[in-house]
């Protein structure tokens, strides 16, 4: 193989200035991405998948140290472990996000009522 002078510069240069665009966390999308982290999904087999933070940067293609600072901020994995524990007790457990405040609120209860 000849490597050609230039060759090494020119692929240096075109990463280096080739654009990565990131999605823009909004509000909204750090609400779901808070949700998918603490409570996961439920798949159809019934199980719950829990995404790691590694996870939903790659999933939502989000810049990794914004979604780290909001994570470690409001305490995101501390909701998870809590999330957890009362999961195991069999509670119905609800987390409400006040959107103006960004307020979180963890809702046990027993028992649930639907009422149409």
């Amino acid at each position: 193989m000849i490597l050609r002078v230039g060759l090494i510069c020119d692929n240096i240069r075109y990463v280096m200035t080739k654009k990565t665009t990131r999605t823009k966390l909004t509000e909204e999308l750090k609400t779901q991405l808070r949700t998918e982290f603490v409570q996961g999904i439920e798949l159809k087999s019934g199980e719950r998948k829990h995404f790691s933070i590694e996870d939903l940067i790659k999933k939502y293609n989000v810049a990794p140290a914004t979604l780290y600072r909001a994570s470690q901020s409001e305490g995101w994995k501390a909701l998870r472990e809590q999330y957890n524990i009362e999961l195991e007790k069999g509670l119905n457990i609800y987390i409400v996000i006040a959107p103006a405040s960004g307020l979180v609120v963890i809702v046990y209860c027993e028992f649930v009522l639907l009422v149409d």
